[in-house]
C-alpha cells in the first residue's frame, strides 16, 4: 500500500478487517481486498473487476489448506470475465 491509494475491503469473516465494506469515495479502487470463505464467494471476484482502477489489483484472503477452496479456483475466478 502506498499513501493516497484508494482501498476497498469486501467481506469480514472474522471481524478482523478494519473498515470492511466501506465504499471508496472517489473513483475506482487502486486495491480491493476480498474475503473468500466458500466457493460461492468466488463470484465476488468477477463482480469486483469493475470496481478497480485500470492498473489496480484484487487481493483475496482465504483459508489455506482446504480442498474445496483452492488457489487454482481463486485464480480461475479472477480470469473469468464478469
Amino acid at each position: 500500500m502506498k499513501p493516497g491509494q484508494r482501498v476497498l475491503l469486501v467481506g469480514d469473516p472474522d471481524g478482523e478487517l478494519v473498515g470492511a465494506g466501506t465504499p471508496v469515495e472517489q473513483g475506482p479502487a487502486d486495491v480491493v481486498f476480498v474475503a473468500i470463505e466458500s466457493t460461492g464467494d468466488l463470484e465476488l471476484i468477477g463482480s469486483l473487476q469493475h470496481e478497480i482502477a485500470r492498473d489496480g489489483a484484487i487481493w483475496t484472503i482465504r483459508p489455506k489448506g482446504r480442498a474445496d477452496l483452492t488457489e487454482a479456483m481463486v485464480i480461475g475466478a479472477g480470469r473469468t470475465p464478469a
